[in-house]
């Protein structure tokens, strides 16, 4: 009775964990790791959303974990799609974020990342340092580079392969006392309380988005009233170097073709396309997957010194 009158008081702060693994060999670690350098493994919840080949490694915990204790086994929800089924990383956030039931915080990572002991308190405490409507997000350090000291800080926009979708590109800086304010969210690392998945509900109708994804996610986020903040320290770990592995778009023969008519919303709804050049269907519920009506899309647009008409790139942020 006691207990019960103590988390009533005091409920436990937990963590929803959103993973999108695309035949990814090393989700399954991803798992182990998550839950073994938890300080509180019985406060974290998965929801996978796992698109695989027939024969593909199933992303679930290695069972040698649960037995000796090390892993709890009955706080993962997974979706399973086939790999034929599958329309990109933004798609498949969508669908992690179904299985999502309320917990206090929401963490979306990648497959294939490791994690800091301890992450889980560091990571509240963290968040607990902020001003209320705070979200913490950044490219995670690459695993190989992990003895580095410092933490990776998005600073630069620049324009590649699409016109009007900015890249971002992160540079290692000196930790910092406490999280620094940016203008972008990456998706492989993306920490935020609950309000704020109610406020800026996963849009279903992104099918084929790649590029464009942190733009458009962190417009929408800021315009609803959301500071974004890069953490001060390295919470987890990204293994970038997986050239030979599995990729939609190389699986997917159409998957470039389609995603230049998700591109057309993306831009829509930054303001650079009309929405007669969005395909109806893109179009379903935009009030409310569309941006936010706590602050304005241009009020963005120069907070973050993105100029998405010309093109133009800015290391404005580096230097602040």
């Amino acid at each position: 009775v006691k207990k019960n009158i103590e988390e009533y008081l005091n409920p436990p702060r937990t963590i929803f964990v959103s993973i999108a693994s695309y035949r990814d060999q090393q989700c399954s670690n991803t798992l182990k790791d998550l839950f073994m350098n938890a300080k509180y493994p019985q406060n974290i919840y998965v929801g996978i959303c796992q698109q695989n080949k027939k024969d593909d490694d199933e992303c679930e915990l290695i069972k040698e974990c649960i037995r000796e204790g090390l892993c709890v086994g009955n706080q993962i929800r997974k979706i399973k799609l086939d790999f034929s089924e599958a329309k990109g990383p933004a798609y498949a956030r969508y669908y992690c974020s179904t299985l999502y039931e309320d917990e206090a915080f929401y963490l979306q990572i990648d497959s294939h990342i490791n994690f800091i002991e301890h992450w889980d308190e560091k990571l509240l405490n963290m968040h607990d340092n902020l001003p209320p409507n705070s979200i913490i997000s950044s490219y995670p350090l690459d695993y190989k580079d992990r003895h580095k000291l410092g933490v990776p800080y998005i600073c630069e926009s620049m324009y590649k392969s699409h016109k009007g979708i900015p890249e971002y590109q992160s540079y290692i800086q000196e930790p910092t006392e406490r999280p620094r304010l940016t203008y972008i969210i990456a998706a492989g690392f993306l920490f935020m309380p609950r309000q704020a998945v109610i406020d800026v509900p996963f849009d279903p109708h992104l099918p084929y988005l790649f590029m464009g994804e942190e733009t458009l996610l962190a417009a929408r986020l800021w315009t609803s009233g959301y500071n974004i903040y890069s953490p001060n320290m390295n919470i987890t770990y990204h293994d970038y170097g997986r050239k030979d592995d599995p990729k939609v778009w190389n699986d997917n023969k159409q998957f470039n073709e389609n995603n230049k008519k998700v591109i057309n919303k993306v831009l829509y709804l930054l303001g650079e396309k009309s929405r007669e050049d969005v395909v109806p269907e893109l179009l379903l519920d935009i009030d409310k997957y569309g941006l936010g009506n706590q602050r304005t899309l241009q009020e963005y647009l120069h907070f973050a010194d993105l100029d998405l008409k010309n093109s133009k790139g800015s290391k404005k942020w580096c230097t602040i």
